[in-house]
């Protein structure tokens, strides 16, 4: 199966968070989200906003990634209406069956 560009710009940066480049991960998923809308563009910010989260967390901005993360709840809120299952699958799963044996991409949860 022959992956889209914006399948591999998204498992980049899904990569990139996995391997704690933060910074480096919002710029892959900014690409996406530039052109994206609706609520695969509402997905790809809170994908961003917590990439941002990490990198203020790094610099000891705990305040900052605090706001972020009610900015991320705000937005998990919104997509309270849409079908998260066929978002997942749609861009995450399966960008990834081919090149981690069915694995799901590790994001970290945040508490």
């Amino acid at each position: 199966m022959k992956q889209s560009k914006e399948q591999k710009t998204l498992e980049e940066g899904i990569r990139l968070f996995n391997a704690g480049k933060h910074y480096e991960s919002h710029e892959e998923f900014e690409l996406i989200w530039l052109t994206a809308s609706g609520d695969k563009k509402l997905f790809l910010r809170i994908l961003m906003l917590l990439a941002a989260v990490e990198v203020h967390k790094t610099h000891a901005r705990f305040e900052t990634a605090r706001r972020g993360l009610v900015k991320i709840k705000k937005k998990i809120d919104d997509l309270s209406e849409m079908n998260l299952y066929h978002l997942r699958k749609e861009h995450l799963t399966n960008c990834y069956i081919e090149s981690h044996q069915g694995q799901t991409p590790v994001i970290p949860h945040q508490d």
